[in-house]
């Protein structure tokens, strides 16, 4: 995982699905945060991320490419709120 010997997937899973992956089975804490995004960043958030379904490949690293870098980057294409891209 630190030389990226992991091929990274995309995976579309239910809400719950993931909730007892990460919190059961994972034993890994989860948090929400909500999301204001107006219809279009809505439209667009979804754009992307069938986009990126059909045509990701990568490779995973735990530090730097990695669930939550790949999440954010996703939700940076869909908005132009300055507080998300001030996130990294």
């Amino acid at each position: 995982g630190l030389t990226g010997g992991y091929v990274s997937q995309l995976f579309v899973k239910t809400l719950p699905d993931v909730l007892i992956e990460y919190t059961e089975r994972g034993q890994r804490g989860l948090e929400s945060f909500p999301l204001r995004l107006a219809r279009p960043e809505l439209e667009q958030l979804v754009r992307r991320a069938v986009e990126i379904y059909w045509s990701y490949e990568g490779r995973y690293y735990f530090l730097t490419n990695n669930c939550a870098s790949e999440s954010l980057s996703l939700l940076k294409s869909a908005s132009a709120d300055p507080a998300l891209h001030g996130i990294s």
